[in-house]
């Protein structure tokens, strides 16, 4: 199995893996606005998967091995987590500086 990135550029990351899914690509994981899904090849007669994420280069993952294990992903959202887009993205979230308990009872 090989694993590509897909960076979501027009809307919400749960609506465009939802979108990859109706045109069969399998969503395998999930770093903020970056999907991690099955094969490179996505049937996207509208363009709509175009339009929503596009494909991503991303050096720790291109090099990782097919069959990633829980410490290979591990590494992998660390990495993410460093990087100044994730802070960027995490300082701007709605519930920032909230308890997780509060958080999880408005779920």
């Amino acid at each position: 199995m090989k694993e590509h990135l897909r960076k979501v550029v027009q809307g919400r990351p749960e609506a465009a893996a939802a979108l990859l899914r109706r045109r069969g690509v399998r969503v395998l994981h999930r770093f903020g606005d970056t999907l991690v899904v099955e094969g490179n090849t996505v049937s996207d007669p509208t363009g709509d998967v175009e339009r929503a994420t596009r494909a991503v280069a991303v050096e720790p993952l291109a090099v990782a091995p097919a069959e990633l294990r829980d410490e290979d992903l591990a590494l992998l959202a660390h990495r993410l987590r460093l990087s100044a887009g994730y802070r960027r993205a995490k300082e701007r979230r709605p519930d920032v500086g909230e308890d997780w308990g509060v958080i999880f009872e408005r779920m």
